[in-house]
């Protein structure tokens, strides 16, 4: 098959260069030329000699010259312009016919017919002016050219005109390409076509991305994307065409999840085309205008898994499928589309399939794409005096979280603050007390921390205390998101609950009289006295006379 360009103008044109100049063979002044003609009696020209010279009829013969070392005219053929153009063409000049023939130039082959076909008018700047589809797309864009040449709007720019046709067609005739069975007794099932399309397949995947909620929305990998589901649904009208597949998938350690591959092949055919007109033998122009094709429409989404220390995606992503016969039999093409684009992420045609062979295409996660956020949380406290209750400034406290190595024994063990094992601990950073006894942890992601008081104000007793902070996001009142307990074997003072914040207090010094002050001699001086009295009474009562006793009788 050959495209054929049929009408325009001849086949061969004279052409004058862009730049020429003309000369008069015998003057160039008009009043002294050959030919003089002058004007009417009773008109005169304008200029300052008011003469009755005709100038536009005066004058000898011109001759055109190039400037530009090229013939003024040339007779040239439409090949020679933009690589090789059909036909030239000109406002208001004849019009122009565009057809699809045999190798030979006549006309199609018996038996031909077009499947799909799509044509696009394009000017000399590249701008598209008519695309179309449908079996007839190639008449609209002849005559959209055609209502160019009649409405002569051809201009300097754009002079030049291409047409683009790509189209389908299927030999019926071609026992190739059909198989036909004819029953035993020689009058049933006569030319009906038994061959079955070969399969296509569509894999359709998607992808999870996690970051922590922190300013610098730092990328988290690993376990924690495993788990996350998705799920794929049909719209309304696809829901009894497509292929079954699993609705539900999740995530693995990579974030990845797929739904696998949605088989397409000639069974689905069938089904899928029994209501679609264009589809069977009879079908009307109006009914082939988007050939035999079924479309179908999937939305897909994320589902909330119920874990509050996640900020779900809630967008929602389309795909949309098109299944085509390939033009000739025992092939399917599938194009994939992804959200608004026009042109298809994918495309696979299994024409050319080996026998036993599906073609297939997939769909990469990175097209489907959903972003979650890990929450986190801010934690922060009062420091008080033990017994004033006032706010205490210059209290500084270290905040480490356990790492996967630090197990129950480890967060049950007081931290080595002078050596913390970076393996089980990681410094989260530390923060002083404020004017107003305040101390902040900010962004903090759900986890096991410690805290450790490593300094204490000026005047306090400095009690080492150390807490285990249990941050659980996953719980939904804010209260009790938040756990803080002392550490076993530590002296820590207890986390006070209190205006819907936290407080922990330290203790002052507990101050003695200096040695020397008067007071103190005056006491020292009673008390010497006091013990002396007591031994002299001792003394004279150990060391008294006896009386004997004496018996009276009568």
């Amino acid at each position: 098959l050959k495209p054929q360009v049929t009408g325009g103008e001849s086949d061969e044109q004279t052409i004058t260069a862009n730049s020429v100049t003309a000369s008069a063979a015998v003057s160039s002044d008009w009043k002294n030329a050959a030919s003089v003609t002058r004007l009417s009696r009773g008109q005169q020209n304008p200029n300052p000699k008011k003469d009755r010279v005709d100038y536009a009829k005066s004058g000898d013969e011109m001759t055109l010259i190039g400037t530009d070392s090229e013939p003024a005219q040339s007779t040239r053929t439409p090949s020679a312009y933009n690589g090789g153009a059909d036909k030239f063409i000109k406002n208001g000049g004849s019009k122009i016919g565009l057809a699809v023939v045999g190798s030979d130039g006549g006309a199609l082959p018996s038996g031909y017919e077009v499947i799909s076909q799509k044509s696009t008018l394009k000017d000399g700047t590249g701008k598209t002016l008519k695309t179309d589809e449908g079996g007839s797309s190639l008449n609209t864009v002849t005559d959209a050219v055609n209502g160019i040449i009649s409405g002569r709007k051809m201009t300097k720019v754009t002079d030049y005109y291409n047409v683009d046709t790509d189209a389908v067609y299927h030999d019926t005739a071609s026992a190739g390409l059909n198989s036909f069975t004819v029953s035993d007794d020689g009058t049933g099932d006569v030319n009906v076509q038994r061959d079955k399309v070969k399969p296509v397949a569509v894999e359709i995947n998607a992808s999870k991305t996690l970051t922590s909620g922190t300013k610098d929305g730092e990328r988290i990998t690993g376990d924690e994307l495993k788990g996350f589901t998705f799920e794929m649904t049909p719209d309304e009208d696809s829901e009894g065409k497509s292929p079954a597949y699993v609705r539900k998938v999740t995530t693995d350690e990579n974030g990845n999840a797929s739904w696998g591959k949605l088989n397409f092949d000639s069974v689905w055919w069938e089904k899928a085309t029994k209501d679609v007109k264009a589809c069977h033998a009879g079908a009307d122009d109006s009914a082939t205008a988007d050939g035999c094709k079924v479309t179908l429409n999937y939305t897909v989404a994320e589902l909330d898994d119920g874990k509050p220390q996640y900020q779900y995606d809630k967008s929602q992503h389309k795909v949309r499928i098109e299944v085509s016969e390939t033009g000739t039999t025992k092939g399917l093409t599938v194009k994939v589309y992804v959200g608004d684009d026009t042109a298809p992420a994918a495309t696979a045609s299994s024409a050319s399939a080996g026998e036993g062979e599906t073609s297939s295409v997939s769909i990469p996660g990175e097209k489907l794409t959903f972003h979650n956020i890990k929450k986190v949380i801010d934690f922060g406290f009062t420091k008080t005096d033990a017994f004033t209750k006032a706010p205490l400034q210059d209290a500084t406290f270290t905040l480490y979280q356990a790492t996967d190595a630090c197990d129950s024994a480890c967060r049950a063990a007081p931290v080595d603050t002078s050596n913390p094992s970076s393996k089980e601990w990681t410094s989260k950073g530390s923060s002083t007390s404020d004017a107003d006894g305040k101390v902040r942890f900010t962004e903090l992601p759900g986890g096991h921390y410690r805290l450790v008081e490593t300094k204490v104000p000026e005047g306090y007793v400095q009690v080492h205390g150390q807490w285990n902070v249990v941050i659980d996001l996953s719980k939904t009142n804010a209260k009790d998101q938040i756990e803080i307990t002392a550490v076993n074997g530590v002296h820590s003072p207890a986390f006070a609950a209190e205006n819907g914040g936290y407080s922990v207090t330290n203790t002052p010094e507990q101050k003695i009289p200096a040695t020397g002050g008067r007071g103190l001699m005056a006491y020292t001086i009673i008390g010497i006295l006091l013990i002396g009295a007591g031994a002299g009474l001792t003394w004279r009562k150990i060391h008294a006379p006896t009386t004997p006793n004496t018996t009276i009788s009568a």
